[in-house]
């Protein structure tokens, strides 16, 4: 998925997206490797490009995308795929990260 940063082990990645980001980064695919040896790295990368492109952890906006949603469904007979459609859009507009970019 784009944007995502992987949190599990780096040989989950296909070696055809190993493949491309390396030769986006102009790096060698080998150089994952080292970057996958110290877990933190993926975290970090993760934390650096949050607070540079100023979003704003998910716990942040846990409250308001809830409190957005149940207005929804009040105000709307909207089904469960529109409701889960607005809160993406929602949380993007606000520049709110997935649960798992926390730090």
């Amino acid at each position: 998925m784009l944007g995502v940063f992987p949190t599990e082990g780096l040989s989950v990645v296909p070696a055809a997206v190993v493949r491309f980001a390396a030769e986006q980064l102009d790096v060698g695919p080998e150089e994952f490797a080292v970057y996958g040896a110290r877990r933190q790295n993926r975290y970090e990368q993760a934390w650096e490009f949050r607070d540079a492109c100023g979003y704003r952890v998910f716990s942040a906006s846990e409250d308001e995308v809830r409190a957005c949603l149940a207005a929804r469904v009040l105000a709307s007979l909207e089904g469960l795929r529109a409701l889960f459609d607005r809160a993406v859009v929602w949380l993007v507009t606000v520049g709110c990260c997935c649960r798992g970019s926390r730090r």
